[in-house]
């Protein structure tokens, strides 16, 4: 279960890494990556201002559901639970 879970998150950090406005914080132990947006770097009009509407648009375009950061108090970063 724990090399899956390791397996995962590598494969997660490697593919995020290759996004363009995404910054990884590297997980260590936990079954989770936090991945700041850089809201700054995305299109005016993509509508992207902040960690929900990132989160919203990426369940709605893509079907992929992350937690965001406010939920924690981490403003401009997700939460992708492997």
């Amino acid at each position: 279960v724990l090399a899956t879970l390791q397996q995962n998150a590598m494969f997660c950090v490697q593919k995020a890494q290759t996004i363009p406005g995404l910054k990884i914080i590297q997980p260590k132990g936990a079954m989770y990556v936090m991945i700041g947006i850089e809201v700054d770097k995305f299109k005016p009009e993509s509508g992207i201002v902040d960690d929900i509407t990132f989160a919203q648009k990426l369940l709605k375009e893509e079907s992929v559901s992350v937690l965001p950061g406010q939920c924690f108090r981490i403003h401009n970063f997700v939460r992708v639970v492997f």
